[in-house]
């Protein structure tokens, strides 16, 4: 900021004062006028939020310190003074030892972003929260928007182990034979289809899972499709796989493990690496663009218990991700910096509340006390992983094993994308290369009842900003019968919403409609009526905002059309 001032008034001198002499006092007495500091530490001091219940207290602090005094306004500008810290807590008396605080001493704990809420433990202790100013939210780049606007992936686990029905084709340096892998009828136009018909914008292809076989013929390994009798070791799956994708506009996406390589574990550190990244740059540079890479084990060591690698990782993640960022600076990579898990293991299922900025971008556990939270400092969307053949949570294709029906696709889906995560459903081909038409059943009468339901609102509004204390009414021309209320944020603007409530109008009354969600909202939240209703209008009630005001992309009602 003084910089800034110096430079515009040196502007200002030389375009109207061209004769003008700056000498060094001069400028030294200009630098000393620029640098009276500006009223934000007061405004931050005013816009200050105490929570005597001490709902904000749990967690997230980087640094403490014992005060002379009871002086809570002493914790209070020690926030505001740091650009680090996003809320603390004030402790008088500290109930227990902790960093640089005794017990028994006035303690101020900073924390890097708020915690969620969770009720007081000890007495004597009141929590606080700092102003946020709107230029500091993290926002979406364009590319994460068009990944959040996608909303639902199709997995599509196929490699060495479909044939033989396991889930990893190397155990502890034990690798099945390329001569296993011959599908008779591969169809990758069929893949895309399935992925269309159910909804799914794009398709991630295991294309080098965890025991290093790969589904292109790779000049850094010799375990691949080229040492298979499959077109007589000419195939090459990525191939016709991205050539499908692209003629039936699907984005093709690659699960790669380079933390998890059973075939390779073997190799030296350095003879490892560069494999992984020779194998990186192949899949990014000879298929055209490839829209993500999905790193399973993104950010831990060695993924894969049984599979393994020689070491290296976690640090190794740093040279994967640069590497992507410099071959391929459009391609996402999630699980990995762009993109994270949204908790749940592979349930399809996930955490609720749903903050998509984080603090961190590498593989930190994601957490609902660690490093997510309004105030985190990069937008980072979440995803929802599942497969369809559910029990059992088996992903490579198994004869006879149990999958899921349209109807628990569904209700997956309201779980996931219906609380602004994205949602990726693993639908595995067969042996013969083909998704089997039982899968193919279930996922086309799921993606049949979203279109039913949600292609056409039947009544919406669109781009509304307000004040978290401003109602927003979708007025109805007449009564409208419907089950579902979609509310969505404009996420270009970061996420926003705390927390909300609906009502609807009913014999000119406002009736509050019950809720299972009622905190963010984010991308998209689906908010379900137990019953049908029959309104004339229905409204939106901001109720905690991070910061004013709040964009509304879309509100809208549906009713529900069921698979069949």
């Amino acid at each position: 900021i003084y910089c800034l001032k110096l430079l515009v008034y040196l502007k200002f001198a030389f375009e109207h004062h061209s004769k003008m002499v700056i000498t060094l006092p001069s400028l030294f007495a200009l630098v000393i006028l620029s640098a009276v500091p500006v009223e934000t530490n007061d405004q931050c001091l005013a816009g200050i939020k105490l929570d005597p219940l001490d709902r904000l207290r749990m967690g997230g602090d980087y640094a403490n310190f014992e005060q002379k005094t009871g002086d809570i306004h002493e914790c209070e500008k020690a926030c505001c003074n740091d650009s680090r810290c996003a809320a603390f807590s004030y402790n008088n008396p500290m109930p227990t030892d902790l960093m640089n605080c005794h017990k028994g001493s006035i303690c101020c704990n900073l924390k890097e972003g708020p915690p969620p809420q969770a009720n007081a433990s000890d007495a004597g202790v009141v929590s606080g929260v700092k102003p946020i100013n709107p230029g500091d939210l993290a926002k979406p780049s364009l590319r994460i928007l068009e990944y959040m606007d996608m909303e639902m992936t199709m997995f599509m686990h196929f490699n060495l182990a479909t044939f033989a029905n396991i889930e990893h084709n190397c155990y502890q340096g034990s690798c099945l034979s390329p001569s296993l892998f011959n599908p008779s009828n591969l169809n990758a136009t069929q893949w895309a289809v399935t992925a269309k018909e159910m909804g799914a914008g794009e398709i991630c292809l295991t294309a080098h899972h965890e025991g290093g076989f790969c589904l292109w013929p790779t000049k850094y390994s010799n375990y691949s499709v080229a040492a298979s009798p499959w077109k007589d070791g000419k195939g090459d799956v990525i191939r016709e796989f991205t050539e499908a994708c692209r003629n039936n506009g699907i984005k093709p996406c690659f699960y790669l493990s380079a933390s998890a390589d059973g075939y390779h574990r073997s190799l030296s550190l350095e003879e490892y690496i560069k494999d992984e990244l020779g194998m990186l740059t192949e899949i990014l540079t000879q298929y055209g663009s490839i829209y993500r890479l999905w790193f399973d084990h993104y950010g831990s060591p060695c993924g894969g218990s049984l599979t393994g690698c020689p070491g290296g990782f976690p640090a190794y993640w740093y040279n994967v991700t640069e590497h992507v960022r410099a071959v391929s600076p459009e391609t996402l990579m999630g699980p990995g910096a762009d993109v994270w898990y949204n908790g749940g293991g592979e349930s399809g299922s996930g955490m609720y509340p749903l903050w998509n900025p984080s603090d961190t971008t590498d593989g930190t556990p994601w957490n609902s006390t660690t490093t997510s939270g309004p105030q985190g400092r990069y937008f980072r969307p979440r995803e929802s992983d599942m497969t369809i053949q559910n029990p059992g949570d088996k992903w490579f294709w198994g004869k006879g094993h149990a999958y899921y029906n349209a109807s628990q696709l569904w209700e997956h889906w309201m779980v996931t994308v219906g609380r602004g995560a994205n949602f990726i459903m693993n639908i595995p081909p067969d042996i013969s290369g083909i998704i089997p038409d039982s899968f193919k059943t279930e996922t086309k009468k799921f993606g049949d009842a979203l279109k039913a339901t949600f292609s056409t609102p039947l009544a919406s509004i669109f781009d509304i900003a307000r004040n978290c204390n401003e109602s927003i009414v979708l007025q109805f021309r007449s009564p409208i019968t419907f089950d579902i209320i979609v509310t969505m944020e404009n996420m270009i603007n970061g996420q926003r919403i705390a927390q909300y409530k609906l009502d609807a109008q009913v014999n000119n009354q406002w009736m509050n409609v019950t809720l299972i969600n009622g905190q963010t909202v984010g991308h998209k939240i689906v908010d379900r009526l137990t019953t049908p209703c029959t309104a004339t209008a229905v409204r939106f009630r901001c109720q905690q905002s991070v910061v004013d005001p709040v964009y509304i992309r879309q509100f809208a009602v549906y009713k529900a059309v069921l698979p069949s």
